[in-house]
């Protein structure tokens, strides 16, 4: 690979892992990597159920608790219990459920937990914090693949509370631009041993009145102190008991969310919500019994989100909501979304396993066998070559191999936007002279150097953020203002200058989403009206909606055939070495009689000398291989409902006509002089001089006749005139397959007359059926097939070496010579084999 492929990660809002004494944000990864999740935004919703908990030993390790009616208690369940005056959650992890022994009378009808404490979370109030911390700290933000962020502090007091009130919301003053989102878990530090957790409510951005106005941001939200001891409280004390599961909610866009109830915080829980398996996990052969119904509850619709298998730790709710709020984007780097799919260059590795490129048609399959099978370490086969997996298929196609490749596209500079203009006050200047009337200055601000009318209202510019783009294109803006009932004018221009400038959106929410837009930039800004008065226009902000890629396609003129070379050689190898698949290939958009016919001759050259390419050339005793593969041009040109009219290169549309008539009529008919659905016209345009050079270079090219876009040749790749036709490669596949299946069925019989008398019926049913729908040639089945297996063919040394041979002698359905398929069954292994 040119680069590695990026996963997108997703926090969890209100979920934090156990870290010993400290405390971790939780993120979930997208179940397979490449930028396919970024649209998609994740929440938690907390289920409580109420625990009646009647006691604990003093060591915190065993709790009496009486279960419910309807469902017990069960390993691996979270136990919370909160004293709600001394504002503290201690939780417990259950590890089983036992009988009650104990005779004091509180405790009828309990049960004995044995249970681990995890430990304690209490909430602090902020006259706790500047009792007992200085005012000044360190924040830092901890994110998934890179270093925490850091940042300076200090801590506010919101003024709006009372000041020694329980409910007091804490604000952290931090700096510009410093905006984690809501949900986050932050670390409030003053040393290695002095910490507090801070969990984000909301972004604060205020301006202050001065002159001139200055910004301030700030954070709102929640703290709380983190103890991992064993709780000392009284079971006397006033406290309520519940246990905890929660919900795990995915979203894109407007869709309905795709949600996963009744998951667990620890290992042990059936509903563990870390055990979610990626694609490789739920896909692999290895079986989780221990998690298996969450694997199938996110098997079916598949669930966006997976674990971290590397975290196998405990997990605890903090602060969090019961109504799947806040939700969290998707978080990954800054790379474009082409280069986090891995395909930063264009090269023949994303369709080939390397493991396998030295491999020759007699080695191939044991060399893919001994990955496979006998090296349990061994990541799977990729590439074309993890089709060995898939032995149903027939047909082999891979379209995009065609690219030419693509680099990385110039893009303009995207300009800031000009600093807004004060809007005229003329209720600020009323002193200024009146005969002749004066224009009223531009100001930030009044004059207060002059008497300003005493119910004189100034309404402060808002300030301006923005969340987004996703990856749909839709972004929301927001504005942060004191004037609460105000009402808002959003202004959109298309220039830095605010040319054009017009009112998108007015109302009194301070947030607007935006779904869509073409590629290009933006600018908005937006101001508040309250009483006749105008607050000036708030900061200006740019939004660039980027064009589907930030890559273009090389120019057809420096295409390099390599890694298209290396592709369709190492392909003809897998099908020749499978022998019971062929290959359908095609030619890039680009490609002319010339180029077609020099790309021909370039991939049918044998090995000569050595190459530098990853895959060598066929060499001449590989030559059978060229039957395996058939190939085709020009590209279709289709009409699309919503996308227009595309280019899409034939080797798909052609693999379907190959099966259709195969299940129609039968793998023996030539798939040619059958017309395409849905095509436009042809690109490139194929001159008719060059028809007669392109059928002789076995190139099947579509044409457009009267009766439409058809195919009027179907030959593979084969020098052999009696294997250049593609329904007699798809007949010997057939025979192939048939022969390895029923020859199956004789493992472990004697090897006598009597097998070869049943064998020989069994074989000459199959023939004779296939003879009668006309797969073969010939008036009388004796001219068409024959079924070998006599003493000309099982000699005494046959026998003795416990081998047993079948001959199958056909004649297709074209005037050739017969062909010979044997089927060799050694013990328990069978073989079939082409005899020319």
């Amino acid at each position: 690979m040119a680069g590695k492929a990026e996963t997108d990660v997703f926090p969890l809002p209100g979920l934090a892992r156990i870290d010993g004494a400290n405390l971790q944000p939780a993120f979930a990864y997208a179940r397979s990597s490449g930028s396919w999740f970024d649209a998609f935004r994740a929440a938690t919703a907390l289920a409580v159920r109420a625990v009646m908990v009647t006691g604990w030993e003093p060591d915190g390790k065993t709790i009496y608790a009486v279960p419910s009616p309807r469902d017990g208690f069960r390993a691996g369940d979270l136990l919370r219990i909160t004293f709600a005056k001394d504002r503290v959650e201690s939780f417990f992890l259950i590890e089983s459920e036992n009988e009650n022994t104990t005779s004091p009378p509180e405790h009828h009808g309990s049960v004995a937990l044995g249970v681990t404490p995890l430990g304690s979370l209490r909430s602090l109030s902020s006259a706790d914090i500047l009792a007992t911390y200085p005012n000044h700290f360190q924040l830092i933000w901890t994110l998934p693949e890179s270093q925490p962020v850091t940042v300076d502090g200090n801590l506010r007091v919101n003024e709006s509370s009372p000041p020694h009130s329980d409910e007091d919301r804490i604000t952290l003053d931090v700096p510009p631009g410093f905006a984690p989102p809501p949900g986050t878990l932050l670390r409030i530090s003053w040393s290695k041993e002095q910490h507090l957790w801070f969990q984000v409510v909301e972004f604060q951005h205020t301006t202050a009145t001065a002159s001139p106005p200055s910004a301030e941001s700030g954070l709102g939200g929640r703290v709380f102190s983190w103890s991992d001891q064993a709780p000392a409280a009284d079971p006397s004390a006033s406290h309520f008991a519940e246990r905890l599961t929660f919900e795990l909610r995915v979203r894109r866009g407007e869709t309905d969310a795709l949600r996963l109830i009744d998951l667990g915080f620890a290992p042990a829980h059936p509903r563990f919500w870390n055990a979610l398996p990626d694609d490789a996990q739920l896909f692999a052969d290895k079986s989780d019994d221990a998690h298996q119904s969450l694997r199938d509850a996110a098997r079916e619709p598949r669930f966006p989100l997976a674990g971290n298998p590397s975290f196998d730790a405990r997990y605890i709710p903090i602060g969090m909501s019961a109504l799947a709020e806040p939700t969290a984007a998707a978080q990954h780097s800054d790379r474009s979304a082409l280069e986090r799919d891995g395909l930063e260059t264009f090269s023949s590795s994303h369709f080939l396993d390397a493991r396998l490129l030295e491999s020759g048609i007699t080695t191939l399959l044991a060399d893919a066998d001994f990955i496979r099978y006998q090296t349990p370490e061994a990541p799977p086969l990729t590439g074309l070559h993890a089709a060995l997996e898939i032995e149903e298929a027939t047909l082999i196609a891979v379209p995009d191999a065609m690219h030419r490749g693509w680099s990385p596209a110039l893009t303009p500079k995207v300009l800031p936007p000009f600093p807004s203009q004060p809007r005229e006050h003329p209720s600020w200047w009323h002193f200024l002279e009146c005969d002749p009337p004066a224009s009223p200055p531009e100001a930030a601000v009044p004059d207060h150097s002059q008497f300003l009318k005493c119910n004189l209202r100034i309404l402060h510019p808002p300030f301006l953020s923005c969340e987004g783009p996703d990856a749909s294109g839709a972004f929301t803006l927001d504005w942060s203002s004191a004037d609460t009932d105000a009402e808002f004018i959003l202004e959109e221009a298309n220039s830095p200058d605010w040319t054009g400038a017009f009112e998108l959106w007015r109302g009194r929410d301070f947030t607007h989403t935006v779904l869509s837009r073409l590629p290009g930039n933006y600018y908005y800004r937006v101001r508040a009206e309250a009483a006749g008065e105008s607050s000036n226009l708030s900061n200006g902000l740019v939004v660039t909606i980027a064009a589907p890629t930030r890559w273009e396609v090389k120019a057809a003129k420096n295409f390099q055939p390599d890694a298209l070379l290396d592709i369709h050689r190492a392909l003809l190898r897998f099908c020749a070495a499978r022998g019971d698949i062929m290959a359908v290939l095609a030619l890039p958009e680009h490609f002319r009689e010339a180029d077609a016919l020099g790309y021909l001759g370039t991939l049918k050259t044998a090995r000569l000398a050595a190459s530098a390419s990853p895959v060598q050339p066929l060499g001449t005793g590989e030559a059978s291989a060229f039957s395996y593969a058939a190939i085709y041009h020009p590209w279709f040109i289709v009409r699309e409902e919503t996308a227009g009219l595309l280019t899409a290169p034939p080797d798909g549309a052609v693999t379907g006509l190959i099966a259709r008539r195969s299940l129609a009529r039968g793998a023996w008919i030539a798939p040619a002089n059958e017309a395409f659905s849905g095509i436009v016209s042809l690109t490139p345009q194929i001159s008719d001089g060059h028809y007669l050079d392109l059928l002789l270079a076995q190139l099947n090219l579509i044409r457009q006749e009267p009766r439409g876009f058809l195919v009027l040749n179907a030959d593979t790749l084969s020098d052999d005139e009696e294997l250049r036709p593609i329904n007699v490669r798809r007949l010997l596949i057939l025979l192939r397959r048939a022969a390895l299946r029923l020859g199956m069925t004789f493992v472990f019989e004697p090897n006598d007359r009597t097998l070869r008398r049943v064998v020989q019926g069994a074989f000459e049913s199959i023939m004779q059926q296939l003879f009668t729908r006309g797969a073969f040639a010939g008036a009388t089945p004796a001219a068409s097939y024959r079924v070998v297996t006599d003493d000309t063919l099982n000699t005494a040394q046959d026998f003795d070496a416990g081998r047993f041979r079948v001959d199958l002698k056909v004649a297709p359905a074209l005037p050739m010579s017969f062909l010979t398929v044997r089927l060799v069954q050694v013990g328990e292994r069978a073989t079939a084999t082409e005899i020319i």
